[in-house]
């Protein structure tokens, strides 16, 4: 019997990287005010730039879309905040997003089911989950597929 060895090479996986699924860990948060949610966010990192991916709406009938870019999870977090009202209600959730062509608010919003969803909290105060968001945020670098 003879056995033939094959050796692949996982260093250069171009030729197969079509068929390994693009996941993308989302982080969305919601401002609550009122029982209504004012504010929406999503937030991802994005490999290609090495940079934190920011995109947002305000529960207005004339609200437009932001889209910014941030170099920390510290100043991801400073922005965040400084866009919440202060000791308002959040509710966030981190979601496996997969094989995202384009990204923005529209997007994310299309994709965020509760069966891609990792884990959620609701009703609490930003201050309260400061640490776990910060940690948060960080795996949104360093988790991959």
């Amino acid at each position: 019997m003879n056995i033939k060895i094959i050796h692949i090479d996982y260093t250069n996986m171009t030729e197969y990287d079509e068929y390994i699924p693009k996941d993308q860990l989302v982080l969305y948060i919601e401002e609550k005010t009122k029982d209504e949610i004012d504010m929406r966010c999503f937030v991802i990192f994005d490999k290609y730039e090495q940079e934190y991916y920011i995109t947002g709406l305000r529960n207005h009938i004339n609200a437009v879309q932001y889209k910014f870019y941030c170099k920390s999870k510290t100043k991801v977090f400073d922005f965040i905040e400084s866009i919440l009202e202060p000791n308002c209600k959040i509710n966030y959730i981190l979601y496996n997003m997969s094989d995202l062509d384009y990204v923005d608010f529209f997007v994310f919003k299309q994709n965020s089911r509760n069966c891609r969803e990792i884990v959620g909290y609701n009703d609490i105060t930003l201050s309260e989950s400061k640490k776990y968001i910060k940690k948060l945020l960080k795996n949104l670098k360093y988790v991959r597929y």
